[in-house]
């Protein structure tokens, strides 16, 4: 059974998020079942979508990655909105400034745990020219630049005339400087390219791990793994969701620790981004406003509670009522005089009944000394 899908993407700027790619995929890995596209009209809209549990990742240069595993499609029409929030890359490692002799890069550990010597290593053309002395074909070097970093599962055994190949034991972590992720977030995302190399070799096994403790190998706790099983040498954006680690301080690598023959895993463009809501700055003096206006409500979306800014040029009454999607009133939020200055009101989420509204767009209106302005926020649970 299929269901019609439409997601409507708003950003906390409330500039569009045009040129978006949204991708819909169905949490059975199933691939038959992905649905992607790019952002033309702050919405997009699958017509056939099978129904089931789904992962929604939405990823915009300017804002926090959308990620959200249990989007749960089981009635027709489904309509949901998704809002995109400010980010901040935390950590960006694209191995440019790398050399051989100062690899890994500052902060980064490697544990060797396969064959001594034969580990993760820099992945430039001195690096191929070694692998490769027979001009075969081992793939691209980088998904930016002209180094990344590979797996290494084979070595070439150079003074072999039959271009002898020994496949490796493998058991190795590349670990990332360690992240102390503050409170105030609302999302961590790690993002990285991933490809393989050299012909149709199957069943090359990469995990992601994390470890609250110390980076060491018994420590760590794999959260996604994933076996390539046919040869793919286009660099493919992969992204994590490490928001369940807010407040904590991790260690976050790749475990390479399967291999049956000699493909070779390579990975480049490594980052780790934070996402928070816009936040308005809590200064200790005020401006007189010029003029009574309605300043916009922050955070936007929000969960569970947002603040409502407005300024009074004047002293006056203020009335400042919140309507649903359908029009209908649902809470008077302010009814009473304010004087001249900077003002702000939280509201919480709850209607004029004491009830906790719904998850949706919401409209406040602002009514002052002739003022009358209507403004849209998204409340998500």
């Amino acid at each position: 059974m299929t269901s019609n899908v439409t997601i409507d993407i708003i950003t906390y700027d409330e500039k569009s998020p045009n040129g978006a790619l949204l991708t819909l995929r169905n949490n059975s890995n199933d691939e038959n079942h992905v649905y992607e596209t790019i952002v033309v009209n702050d919405s997009v809209n699958f017509p056939e979508v099978w129904q089931g549990t789904y992962t929604l990742t939405i990823f915009h240069d300017n804002y926090a990655t959308y990620y959200n595993n249990n989007v749960e499609i089981i009635t027709d029409p489904f309509v949901m909105i998704a809002g995109l929030g400010e980010s901040l890359i935390w950590l960006y490692e694209d191995f440019e400034d790398v050399t051989v002799n100062s690899f890994p890069p500052a902060d980064w550990t490697l544990i060797d745990g396969g064959l001594p010597n034969y580990t993760w290593k820099l992945w430039n053309q001195a690096a191929y020219d070694i692998e490769d002395p027979l001009g075969l074909d081992l793939g691209i070097l980088a998904n930016s630049g002209v180094q990344s970093i590979n797996a290494q599962t084979y070595t070439n055994i150079s003074d072999d005339p039959d271009y002898g190949m020994i496949i490796l034991p493998v058991d190795d972590y590349i670990i990332l400087p360690q992240l102390e992720i503050p409170e105030d977030v609302t999302s961590v995302t790690l993002e990285y390219y991933i490809w393989t190399m050299l012909w149709n070799y199957p069943n090359e096994t990469y995990s992601i791990v994390v470890s609250t403790t110390t980076p060491t190998a018994s420590a760590f706790t794999p959260i996604y793994t994933n076996t390539f099983t046919r040869f793919d040498n286009s660099p493919t954006l992969t992204l994590h969701d490490l928001s369940d680690y807010i407040g904590q301080t991790i260690y976050v690598g790749f475990w390479h620790h399967t291999q049956e023959d000699m493909m070779g895993i390579v990975i480049d463009d490594v980052k780790v981004e934070l996402g928070f809501r816009h936040i308005v700055s809590e200064n200790n003096f005020s401006v007189t406003p010029i003029v009574s206006s309605l300043k916009g409500n922050y955070p936007n979306p929000f969960n569970p509670s947002t603040t409502i800014h407005f300024d009074m040029a004047k002293e006056g009454d203020v009335l400042i009522e919140i309507y649903n999607i359908r029009g209908q009133k649902v809470k008077t939020l302010v009814d009473s005089k304010f004087g001249v200055g900077n003002h702000k009101i939280e509201w919480n989420g709850i209607d004029d009944n004491n009830r906790n509204l719904a998850s949706g767009v919401y409209f406040y209106n602002f009514k002052t000394n002739g003022v009358n302005t209507t403004k849209r926020m998204v409340l998500m649970k």
